[in-house]
């Protein structure tokens, strides 16, 4: 049977106090103290570290202000975005890869992540409405982006010129020669 060490531990904000149990393979280690963070929920609502020797007397105790979170963490906060269910109506995958290359998007991407500006042009309507529904869906509430999507020949009859002051980052011109619908 493994050979344990109890220690009494009192939080150093509250003066909550709870016994802990720890093997003794844990505490007996080459250091002389042992550094235990205690997460909030273990004693009290307050975050941690203890100093323990190797005969299981506290030492000493520090409060944490502040912990990283981990990836784990902040991913768990994306798991609703990701299980969303797909609008099919709104969105035809088909249509997005049959129409556009990888670096088009990649293109697109790297507007998105670095703020910049960008009209993209495409002479058939229901493509720029797709789209525009994937940057919806694939940034909604992670970024915010100006890309403006907009007919070639609305484009070339009512905004050229006012847009060429602005200056663009990125002015895509995209003519699917063969457009497949479903």
């Amino acid at each position: 049977m493994e050979e344990v060490i109890i220690s009494e531990i009192i939080c150093p904000e509250c003066n909550s106090v709870k016994e802990f149990s720890f093997s003794k393979s844990i505490i007996n280690s080459d250091d002389f103290i042992t550094t235990v963070f205690f997460t909030r929920g273990n004693i009290c609502e307050h975050q941690f570290n203890a100093y323990i020797d190797i005969h299981g007397k506290v030492r000493g105790y520090q409060l944490i202000n502040f912990v990283v979170p981990s990836f784990a963490e902040e991913s768990s906060e994306l798991k609703p975005l990701f299980n969303r269910e797909i609008n099919s109506k709104n969105i035809n995958f088909e249509i997005i890869e049959m129409n556009f290359t990888v670096d088009f998007l990649m293109y697109i991407f790297r507007i998105i992540f670095f703020k910049k500006k960008a009209i993209i042009l495409e002479k058939d309507q229901s493509i720029i409405n797709h789209l525009t529904n994937l940057m919806k869906y694939l940034t909604e509430d992670s970024f915010d982006y100006d890309i403006q999507f907009y007919s070639k020949e609305k484009y070339d009859t009512d905004l050229a010129q006012s847009l060429s002051e602005s200056k663009p980052s990125f002015l895509a011109s995209i003519l699917t020669p063969n457009l497949q619908s479903p």
